[in-house]
């Protein structure tokens, strides 16, 4: 029966299949997809975070060790990926598209500008670059807390004091952030004392004369203004560093508008539930 089987044509062409199956197996390089190939600077990274985390270079123990556990990361990682464990994942798809973003800078990243550039945005721009009034002042202060409805009338006896000679050190109810600003804009003021105060001082004259009460979010305030900085127009060498930070910004945007752009235009998009004009809308829009 053996014998009368070995004389039979199929039987050659099986056996002779599964010998070449075999010698496939044994002989035919690995699929790509199969084949980690650990290159020397992956061991120079693993050497380095080992030496960064520790202070001192690994032993041939810890290196093999490092080495060990980096393939097996790897492995996982690839088989993640085979099983599609990267779709769905929020965490993973915000990652990839920050690299993604990281990668089209890196690609492309903006260039120097030039000196008639820096001078054209600082020009469009230059309302942003106008240094803003300033004004340095003291104060003597009626807290609402502690007089209630009576601080305005408690601040009108001390100006009269004042008026007379009187020694502002003297005179009025701490206030946490002390008598003296120097050197203060309208928005710095208002940040502390409250919008309407701000406006108010600004428009006192820089004559050291008392003047007020002038009412705040705390109280009433006595305030002698004793200088004043008028608002002035920085020039392009003062701010060169702002306006090349921010010509340098709008840069990237714009480069990375136009890479968007062009991934979006290797796509056909099809928002499911819109009209035709919303998709076209949204398909060019980068």
């Amino acid at each position: 029966m053996i014998g009368a089987l070995g004389r039979e044509p199929v039987v050659h062409v099986v056996v002779l299949g599964l010998l070449v199956f075999a010698a496939h197996r044994l002989l035919a390089p690995p699929d790509a997809g199969r084949l980690i190939v650990v290159g020397q600077g992956v061991r120079d990274g693993l050497r380095l975070d080992h030496e960064r985390r520790t202070g001192v270079p690994p032993t041939p123990a810890e290196e093999a060790a490092a080495l060990e556990r980096w393939l097996d990361d790897e492995i996982r990682y690839r088989e993640a990926l085979r099983l599609g464990l990267d779709r769905g994942d929020v965490i993973v798809r915000r990652r990839l598209i920050q690299k993604m973003e990281f990668l089209t800078e890196d690609l492309d990243p903006p260039r120097e500008p030039t000196e008639a550039e820096l001078e054209a945005h600082w020009t469009l721009s230059r309302e942003r670059w106008i240094e803003p009034a300033r004004v340095t002042l003291e104060h003597v202060f009626a807290s609402r807390t502690r007089h209630g409805a009576a601080a305005s009338a408690v601040a009108m006896a001390w100006r009269e004091q004042l008026d007379a000679g009187g020694d502002p050190a003297a005179l009025g109810d701490p206030f946490l952030r002390g008598r003296q600003f120097v050197g203060h804009s309208e928005a710095q003021l208002a940040a502390i004392f409250g919008p309407g105060f701000a406006a108010a001082v600004m428009g006192l004259a820089a004559d050291g004369r008392w003047a007020g009460p002038v009412p705040s979010s705390y109280g009433e305030h006595l305030v002698r203004v004793h200088g004043r900085q008028e608002a002035r127009q920085r020039t392009l060498g003062e701010v060169r560093d702002e306006v090349r930070r921010e010509w340098l910004e709008r840069e990237r945007e714009r480069l990375d508008r136009e890479a968007r752009a062009r991934l979006r235009a290797r796509y056909a998009i099809r928002i499911e539930g819109a009209s035709e004009g919303a998709v076209a809308q949204a398909a060019e829009r980068p």
